[in-house]
């Protein structure tokens, strides 16, 4: 089971959903004092920060999910990778101080994901540039074309296929 941490203040609507696309492969949601369950054989543990966080496990992700303070304290392991908005200049430098290997999202070419395009029903997620998985497996960039069935925001989306990209999980559609 991979441990992903969704940490930041304002990062409600963007854990949420983050939460519903990997459902769909099994996982554990700790959130506070609330602990759920999807599936019988999870493959996430998902744990949700919204201030100063000790993290002590090996690997994982940590996905930055809204404002971060400058006041924030965080010590990053060795073994995990981060994937950010490429505009939020204070979780990337929060990543930057802890030595994080980050994937940035967002829709400029510099972007390790992007959305080539986006419609009601489909999307195309593009990987830009080669990275290397949890597992140290690479995988070259491509892009991925994806059916949705409901409005996932384009962060979510992108974070959320950038976790399965790390974890060495097939991507399938988007249905939550």
């Amino acid at each position: 089971m991979t441990t992903v941490i969704l940490y930041g203040l304002t990062g409600g609507y963007v854990a949420e959903d983050i939460k519903r696309v990997l459902a769909n492969y099994g996982l554990i949601a700790v959130c506070g004092n609330h602990i759920s369950e999807e599936k019988e054989e999870p493959k996430f543990l998902i744990i949700e920060y919204t201030t100063n966080a000790n993290i002590e496990t090996n690997s994982g992700i940590i996905v930055m999910t809204g404002e971060i303070s400058k006041s924030f304290h965080l010590k990053i392991p060795e073994g995990y990778k981060g994937i950010v908005y490429s505009s939020d200049i204070g979780a990337l430098e929060l990543l930057r101080d802890n030595n994080v290997t980050t994937i940035t999202c967002g829709m400029s070419n510099t972007d390790t994901l992007m959305l080539s395009s986006i419609s009601e029903n489909t999307a195309s997620v593009c990987l830009q540039r080669k990275i290397i998985t949890l597992s140290g497996r690479e995988v070259e960039p491509r892009e991925f074309p994806i059916k949705l069935k409901d409005r996932i925001t384009d962060y979510a989306l992108l974070a959320a296929f950038g976790i399965l990209l790390l974890t060495d999980t097939e991507p399938r559609d988007i249905e939550y």
